[in-house]
């Protein structure tokens, strides 16, 4: 096949025969476009099929010539880029044209001049786009070479491409680029220089030389590589181990410790892997056991930074690749000691824990030692109200009742004072008896309570015929009251039955005590006359407007709790104290 520039500025294609060293024109075909542009090299590459199928990649696309049509028309195909169809050429401007290495037949692999390569499938004319995005080093794909391993190799303007087919185990392919650090002449590269000779090396021409090449000698890999630490930083400084032997007392790369005060806050260690091959192939993961809970992810940063570690022992472990991915699982490891201060150490910590304890422990006593002086205040004024106050009172009352014996019948006035010095006496002796009871530290365990308050109720009841039922929680066995708890508690409920008795007419006396959500509930109910708590002037009048009412309500605000009186003419009445415990 000749391409020949034709008049009017056509392009003719000679279909040509070397039969003994002279060339036989058999026929000439004309592209079916009207103008191109001849400066440039409209036809960039052509490659013909086991069908004697003519493939041409130009400057307007992919064009193919079937010389076995007779009808021109069928004679030619054209694809061009289709915009928004994936499907289609990436670009019409096509300057390589390579046949697939593994099926020939059925792929062309399109080079474009800054849209990538494009795999061409020839029976549907479908596309597969590569890219930069996809791993290419650039998008201006000059020439498209195959090695005799299956691989594609690509020029670009940065640098040589090696795409590996598409596969089970690459469904995309894959790349690996090289550039001048990997020993290639240079990374722009020049259109139409790409040869691959008879020895299956590949050869590449660019703008500072030619990059000559076997690839199975490129594409071994290599062993991995070790290793090794390559510097360290302390606050953004970096040391020396001759001036800075407290810390490390060799070079880094042969030491096995670094030793830090906690005031050297802030580390940097650098490290590198020992493959003198391309730098940006070449990855690494690092973990700092004791702070860090997993490897990072493959990166190439090769220097990282810590600060703020708490003191503590940790190692810093590090593996990497070499340029092929292979990776090093071994990798290398230092231990970092941080030396604590004084106030961080185990011994001070402990120092404090036990001063600490030995505080608590101080002021336990000296409360325990004010609680027993106040209980035996609290013990010592019972007795004393007992003995002294007490008796005195009940001498008085003895002594009034003797005299109010002795005199006539002639003074009533006097023996009705002596009658009230009398009534006054065994009142205050009753108070002064409910205040020893209170104050008596004794008495402060709710079981006390309930007793005292069983006691009271019968006393006042029995006489008047009534029945008590008194029901009391197991919740509040261990409820413990102190004296103003216990004795508000007590005089509330005394209050309440002496109201019942007196006003109630009732048959039975209902007495419930019980515990829930941390407060203590009573209960006093009857099943007497009842009132309307609605009307004045009724039975129960002396409970709603005299002391009684007032007194029971500044006691249960006493308490922090909440009074409530419910009743009803003919239904009873029934009183419910509730207060924290």
């Amino acid at each position: 096949w000749v391409v020949h520039k034709g008049g009017a500025d056509m392009l003719d294609i000679y279909f040509s025969r070397l039969d003994k060293l002279y060339r036989t024109v058999e026929k000439t075909y004309r592209l079916p476009v009207k103008q191109v542009n001849v400066d440039s090299r409209f036809l960039a590459g052509q490659w013909e099929d086991a069908k004697n199928i003519l493939w041409l990649a130009t400057d307007v696309g992919l064009f193919a010539l079937d010389p076995s049509q007779t009808d021109e028309k069928k004679m030619w195909k054209h694809w061009k880029n289709i915009p928004g169809d994936n499907s289609s050429l990436s670009a019409d401007k096509l300057i390589s044209i390579c046949p697939d290495p593994r099926e020939p037949q059925k792929y062309l692999w399109l080079g474009t001049r800054g849209s990538g390569f494009n795999r061409f499938e020839m029976a549907t004319g479908k596309v597969i786009r590569f890219s930069e995005k996809d791993g290419l080093a650039n998008n201006v794909a000059y020439d498209i070479l195959p090695d005799d391993l299956g691989h594609l190799w690509i020029s670009t303007n940065m640098g040589l491409s090696c795409f590996t087919l598409p596969s089970k185990e690459f469904p995309k392919g894959r790349f690996r680029n090289f550039t001048e650090e990997d020993g290639i002449a240079g990374n722009e590269f020049n259109s139409y220089t790409g040869k691959k000779l008879l020895t299956g090396e590949l050869l590449f021409h660019g703008v500072k030389g030619t990059t000559w090449f076997n690839p199975s000698e490129v594409l071994q890999q290599q062993d991995t590589v070790p290793i090794n630490f390559i510097s360290l930083s302390v606050n953004n400084k970096l040391l020396q181990w001759e001036k800075d032997s407290s810390v490390i007392n060799g070079n880094i790369a042969y030491s096995n410790q670094i030793t830090l005060t906690y005031d050297q806050n802030i580390f940097s260690i650098s490290f590198s892997s020992m493959d003198f091959r391309n730098a940006k192939g070449r990855l690494y993961s690092y973990r700092l056991e004791g702070f860090d809970k997993d490897w990072t992810e493959p990166s190439t940063q090769h220097t990282v930074t810590y600060t703020n570690l708490n003191p503590g022992t940790y190692t810093f472990y590090v593996k990497g690749s070499n340029t092929d991915g292979k990776w090093n699982e071994q990798g290398s490891s230092i231990r970092i000691v941080i030396v604590p201060a004084w106030y961080q150490t185990w011994l001070f910590k402990i120092a404090v824990i036990l001063l600490v304890a030995g505080g608590i422990y101080a002021f336990y006593r000296y409360r325990l030692k004010q609680a027993l002086k106040l209980q035996a205040i609290r013990n010592n004024i019972a007795s004393d109200l007992h003995d002294e106050i007490g008796s005195t009172l009940s001498s008085i009352s003895i002594s009034s009742a003797v005299i109010r014996k002795k005199m006539n019948s002639d003074s009533p006035e006097a023996s009705n004072l002596l009658s009230q010095i009398s009534t006054n006496t065994d009142n205050m002796m009753e108070a002064m008896s409910d205040i020893v009871w209170a104050v008596n530290t004794k008495n402060d365990h709710f079981e006390n309570v309930v007793n005292r308050m069983r006691a009271f109720a019968i006393e006042i009841l029995e006489p008047e015929n009534i029945l008590l039922n008194m029901h009391v929680s197991p919740k509040l066995d261990q409820v413990v009251l102190n004296m103003q708890q216990r004795k508000n508690l007590y005089l509330l409920f005394k209050e309440a039955i002496n109201n019942i008795a007196k006003y109630a007419s009732c048959k039975n006396v209902w007495v419930d005590l019980d515990m829930h959500a941390g407060k203590i509930c009573m209960k006093v109910k009857d099943d007497g006359k009842g009132f309307s708590t609605s009307s004045p002037g009724n039975a129960q009048e002396p409970i709603l407007g005299g002391n009684g009412l007032n007194n029971m309500q500044k006691r249960a605000g006493e308490l922090n709790g909440k009074l409530k009186i419910d009743s009803a003419v003919g239904k009873g009445t029934e009183i419910i104290l509730e207060f924290p415990a």
